[in-house]
């Protein structure tokens, strides 16, 4: 506060502000206008000098700012993008974000001196004289007015890397399959224990939570003695609230069936490199994905789980771990997106847009029940079994075998064996994993002898065959001859 002279009065009362919730609006960036009008001039003109689609998502400073927070992002075209600002600004210049929950900011730290903006906050506002961090900070339209000043301009413009690795990483449209059979779920979407030969060949090794033994980092769960391959263990739960159906058997979480069915509508030729999809799916469509019984479901009874479910996909325990052994870099990535959700008159007939961003080597994976849909409808514990089950017996080479020439000659069709002699015994530790890859709350017992009835019922409905005490795929047709 001042005085009538206009002096600073002293007081002993300071603000108090909350690190962690405290809005970006605090250092009062109003160049932000600036940013947003130079950059959308400049990713346009590089996509059209690119032969690029306009339709393309242009980024903001805010998308822009948050992209490069992730942990996949491109760290080749970013440093290849500092070398070029720092030979128009000087060296050690770097991009410089500032991100909390409601917004993000990308800068030019001229000179790499280190920033606390919490500290510079404070300083600026509480501080007689002025911020006590001497730090250049330029807004990101400074870069664009220096690359246009004459005698400026030295090599490529710095923007270049960033803008080709954002417009390689924007989702391009394909077209859902309309396969109904024999659908493949990546295997690297599962992660395996480091005792398991499959581990880092077909499946992920279990990576990236929490501190194991020896330093490894390992998924919830995945620290005790897991002895099957499984999806991060939060997704068989994701989402799970009051929301949900009860019952003895109920359904599979929706969050889970929600982001396993577009996985599954994706073509294998779109799952090839590392660049996400975007899917439109008709809502009718959707629905008999997710409510495959006799009776459809009302607006007001699947559109709150939707919802929910849509919600609980943009949630940390979401992610899938991933590591490219070419890159040698790894992350933690959200890999299915969900749009907006019709509703209203006319809705089942509007489309559903969602982006499915697989990790690299998602092209291939074990082939999942036909069935699927309706057991996740049906019963949680045989959706989850039938999921689990496609990735215990998926073994290339020896379960998963050559079994024929394909009728249009483009090389061989493989598939599950029906030898029990390539498949290994189960013991029921293993089936519970199966059957309940999270379940604590039970006596073993009583798992054993649940998982047990799971088991006897999809036997009994063909999903499985038992041989020699040996679960083993059942016997399908031959598989179509393309997609």
């Amino acid at each position: 506060m001042t005085t009538t002279d206009g002096a600073k009065e002293a007081s002993d009362e300071q603000p108090v502000y909350d690190q962690e919730d405290w809005p970006l609006q605090a250092p009062r960036l109003a160049f932000i206008g600036d940013d947003a009008l130079a950059l959308e001039s400049y990713a346009r003109g590089y996509a059209e000098a690119q032969g690029l689609s306009l339709e393309l998502e242009m980024p903001t400073p805010g998308t822009l700012a948050r992209w490069m927070h992730e942990d996949d992002l491109p760290e080749a075209e970013v440093i290849e993008s500092e070398a070029r600002l720092a030979e128009l600004y000087g060296e050690r210049t770097h991009w410089h974000t500032l991100a909390d929950s409601n917004s993000a900011v990308l800068l030019i730290n001229v000179g790499g001196q280190k920033f606390d903006l919490f500290r510079w906050f404070l300083d600026t506002n509480l501080v007689d004289g002025g911020p006590t961090q001497q730090v250049d900070l330029q807004p990101m339209a400074d870069l664009f007015t220096r690359w246009a000043a004459p005698g400026e301009r030295t090599g490529s413009h710095p923007m270049a890397p960033l803008m080709k690795a954002w417009f390689a990483t924007r989702p391009r449209a394909a077209s859902a399959s309309d396969r109904e059979h024999r659908r493949i779920i990546p295997a690297k979407l599962a992660m395996a224990p480091s005792s398991d030969r499959r581990a880092g060949k077909l499946f992920s090794v279990a990576a990236h939570l929490q501190d194991g033994p020896e330093g490894q980092l390992v998924m919830p769960g995945f620290q005790h003695d897991r002895q099957a391959p499984a999806l991060p263990l939060a997704l068989y739960d994701l989402g799970l609230g009051t929301m949900e159906p009860k019952g003895r058997n109920p359904s599979a979480p929706m969050a889970l069936r929600l982001m396993v069915t577009p996985i599954l509508m994706t073509n294998q030729q779109d799952r090839h490199g590392n660049h996400p999809v975007s899917l439109e799916i008709p809502l009718r469509q959707l629905l008999a994905e997710l409510y495959p019984g006799p009776r459809k479901p009302r607006p007001t009874e699947y559109w709150p789980l939707l919802m929910r479910a849509a919600e609980a996909l943009n949630s940390p325990e979401a992610r899938i771990p991933w590591y490219d052994p070419d890159l040698g870099r790894g992350g933690q990535r959200q890999v299915v997106i969900v749009g907006d959700i019709p509703r209203g008159p006319g809705a089942l007939d509007d489309h559903v847009q969602m982006i499915v961003n697989l990790p690299p080597g998602s092209e291939n994976g074990p082939q999942v029940s036909d069935n699927l849909a309706w057991w996740g409808w049906k019963s949680g514990p045989a959706y989850r079994a039938l999921l689990n089950l496609a990735y215990w017996w998926h073994d290339l080479g020896v379960t998963t075998r050559p079994l024929g020439q394909r009728s249009d000659g483009q090389g061989k069709f493989w598939g599950p064996s029906q030898n029990p002699e390539y498949y290994p015994n189960m013991s029921d530790d293993q089936m519970v994993q199966i059957v309940f890859p999270t379940s604590a709350r039970k006596k073993h017992r009583t798992l054993v002898s649940d998982a047990k009835k799971v088991f006897a019922e999809l036997h009994k409905a063909g999903e499985i065959n038992i041989i020699d005490g040996k679960p083993i795929p059942p016997l399908k047709a031959l598989p179509p001859t393309s997609e």
